[in-house]
């Protein structure tokens, strides 16, 4: 959140633009979110939120077809006037992101209890919160909230 703070500040050296304008658009992924998806069709559970986020990066790794496409469209300057008259801009970035990240941690978990209900695992949803807190793939300061509402799941 305090980088999207950061980059919706204008730039010292070019006050017209903002330093969004220089960071690349394009990511990789390491596989967790297509792995998540492929599952969540195995078991029949809807992760739209994980599935658009993985969407996202195979799309910008695109670079081929992103340029292909940014020659026959038309892109609208960004106005940082706007972006500024939002007001608090790390308020509204911290936010969007508590939703964003609430909605795919209840996906998450409620793919993990299906699998583990349709398995016949003793997955402990309550402990995967307290060990995902400091992950290595997973960190966020939100699981210690989700955590008392988390359950373990029920033997089927």
């Amino acid at each position: 959140v305090r980088n999207s703070r950061d980059l919706a500040k204008r730039d010292p050296d070019h006050p017209e633009r903002a330093l969004l304008d220089d960071v690349s658009d394009s990511v990789g992924q390491k596989g967790t979110g297509r792995w998540t998806a492929e599952a969540a069709g195995r078991y029949g559970v809807a992760v739209p939120s994980i599935v658009a986020a993985a969407d996202s990066r195979v799309l910008s790794s695109s670079n081929d077809l992103r340029a292909a496409c940014k020659a026959m469209l038309a892109r609208p300057t960004p106005d940082v006037e706007s972006c500024e008259a939002v007001g608090d801009v790390a308020e509204v970035a911290r936010l969007a992101f508590a939703a964003a990240a609430g909605l795919a941690f209840g996906q998450g978990f409620e793919l993990m209890r299906v699998a583990a209900a349709t398995e016949g695992w003793a997955v402990n949803l309550i402990e995967c919160c307290r060990i995902w807190r400091d992950g290595c793939i997973i960190r966020s300061p939100l699981l210690p909230r989700l955590q008392p509402r988390s359950s373990p799941p029920t033997r089927p």
